[in-house]
């Protein structure tokens, strides 16, 4: 019989006898040995983790995916607990930290408000409001400020205590003066006729600061006034809600 040789004789199916045992005996070993390798490796049955150390447990032997939960928030609590010691342990060194939630710290004091008083004697009539219309320049901006009617030479007033931060002759608004007040607060006083003050000048709430002067062609329609302005963090705001009744 002329040997067969090669794979193409196992899938024709024209295989002699004798290597159709030997190919049948070879399986059968491969699959004994590959049960017994199996059958080594796997874990014994004392290692497998208990029910009662890990948790409840399926018929299987694996834990519940509950129990890996719970395992996960008990860790969390622990780790709290393990800042809140910490957190503790910092405040005791620092008497600044004992303070509650909310609580200012003693040495660090409150910055307190500053209370404006009107810029006139008595209380002048608002000739022009905040944010009115003001056509004065042409353009039709928002005023900035308010007008307070007033008559030439009438003394104007520090609103409040402050320093002298600018004086400058305005090309519309005349002789103006800007007061700083700390906090981001600013006061502006156009329309003098003159500025009693100087820049870098400490003035006191009510000292003299000019008096009033003829208002410039492009706001006669306005009369003599005070054109009183406030700002907030170098924004305008409306004064009059700041003025003291």
């Amino acid at each position: 019989m002329k040997p067969v040789r090669g794979w193409p004789a196992l899938w024709r199916g024209d295989l002699p006898p004798e290597r159709r045992m030997a190919l049948a005996a070879a399986a059968v070993l491969f699959l004994l040995i590959g049960g017994m390798a199996w059958y080594q490796m796997r874990p014994a049955p004392d290692a497998w983790p208990a029910p009662d150390a890990v948790g409840s447990a399926d018929p299987a032997g694996f834990p519940e995916v509950t129990d890996s939960v719970d395992a996960a928030a008990a860790g969390s609590r622990s780790g709290s607990a393990l800042r809140a010691g910490t957190g503790a342990a910092s405040a005791a060194g620092d008497p600044r930290l004992t303070a509650g939630a909310g609580e200012a710290v003693a040495d660090e004091p409150a910055e307190e408000a500053v209370a404006f008083s009107w810029p006139l004697s008595g209380r002048p009539r608002v000739v022009m409001a905040f944010g009115a219309v003001d056509g004065s320049l042409g353009d039709y901006r928002l005023s900035d400020g308010v007008a307070l009617e007033a008559t030439p030479g009438q003394p104007v007033t520090a609103a409040a205590a402050g320093t002298v931060a600018l004086v400058e002759e305005h090309p519309v608004d005349g002789i103006t003066v800007v007061l700083d007040h700390g906090g981001g607060k600013r006061s502006r006083y156009a329309g003098l006729a003159e500025a009693a003050v100087t820049e870098g000048q400490a003035v006191a709430s009510g000292e003299r600061l000019g008096r009033i002067g003829l208002p410039s062609p492009l706001r006669s329609d306005l009369g003599p006034h005070l054109l009183f302005g406030l700002m907030v963090d170098e924004e305008p705001v409306d004064p009059l809600p700041y003025l003291e009744e």
